[in-house]
């Protein structure tokens, strides 16, 4: 399973990966962060050179760089969206991204990608 993770830099990101990626190498992780101000690169140094975890530096608000993360990355079984200060993923064309159990975040047509509240 791939799993998308957003903000996974940030304090609850990264105790989330430090606690997940050993317990399950099953699945892949894959941290998608810009690094601003409440990113802490050194909180993911345990888990940085595990085979089923990638970091991505990309601004989620970014349609082309979301594009080409989704390109080199997909198929997503799961993402947890951290909450940015826009609110949103710029998803390619509005893809949804779809849980087991129905979607994590609503996706519109202009493509953006809302977390559900």
């Amino acid at each position: 399973m791939n799993i998308l993770v957003t903000g996974g830099a940030g304090f609850i990101g990264a105790n989330f990966l430090n606690l997940l990626v050993p317990r399950h190498p099953e699945h892949r992780f894959i941290n998608v962060d810009a690094l601003t101000y409440a990113a802490n690169p050194a909180s993911l140094d345990p888990i940085a050179d595990r085979p089923n975890y990638a970091f991505a530096r990309v601004d989620i608000t970014d349609a082309d760089a979301v594009q080409a993360l989704f390109a080199e990355h997909e198929p997503f079984d799961l993402a947890l969206c951290g909450h940015t200060h826009g609110g949103h993923i710029a998803l390619p064309g509005g893809k949804p991204i779809y849980l087991p159990h129905g979607p994590l975040c609503d996706v519109y047509p202009h493509g953006r990608h809302e977390m559900e509240r």
